[in-house]
């Protein structure tokens, strides 16, 4: 579980209070779009997917972007 603490307030992911949002993209190539997120917001890949159709999954601030 990631954890960090602003001042006197608590946050984590998953959070146990509120909601996470997920972004679905349709991509042709997986890993450019992955190296993009990757790149430009500073995301942090979790999953590259496979050959046979597994998403890709990379986390980005507190929302998960799944190509």
């Amino acid at each position: 579980m990631n954890q960090v603490q602003v001042e006197q307030k608590s946050y984590q992911m998953p959070p146990q209070e509120g909601f996470c949002v997920a972004h679905f993209l349709t991509v042709a190539d997986v890993e450019r779009s992955l190296r993009f997120y990757e790149t430009v917001f500073g995301g942090r890949v979790l999953s590259r997917g496979d050959s046979i159709g597994a998403p890709g999954y990379i986390q980005i601030a507190n929302t998960l972007a799944t190509c």
